[in-house]
């Protein structure tokens, strides 16, 4: 199985985050996941510089069996929800999970394939 992490763009207050560091939850999982014998990777795309419009095509490249995707604060939501839904165009068999506390007490925010 290969899951395939995806920290969100994001641009906020005027200022985006190019250099940042991943997120936490984000590598715990992928961590345990590898050493427990499963494909596991991260694609940080504040800090690997990846755009919108080029998600799509490196999904489909990567091709994984799941996507999760980390929501650690409120601000960041539509993000979150917007790789979701590229997910979901790219290839509709794709799980995606959504990690931290949005996703955990917000069931409305789980979106629907199309």
């Amino acid at each position: 199985m290969k899951m395939l992490f995806v920290d969100p763009k994001f641009y906020r207050w005027g200022f985006s985050y190019p250099n940042s560091v991943s997120a936490f939850g984000p590598i715990c999982v992928a961590t345990y996941l590898k050493h427990n014998g499963q494909e596991a990777e991260i694609l940080d795309m504040n800090a690997r510089n990846v755009g919108w419009e080029e998600l799509p095509s490196i999904i489909r490249e990567k091709n994984p069996n799941i996507v999760g995707i980390p929501s650690a604060m409120n601000c960041y939501v539509p993000e979150a929800l917007e790789v979701a839904g590229i997910t979901k165009s790219a290839n509709l068999n794709i799980v995606t999970i959504g990690g931290g506390m949005n996703f955990t007490i917000h069931k409305t925010l789980i979106p629907t394939p199309p």
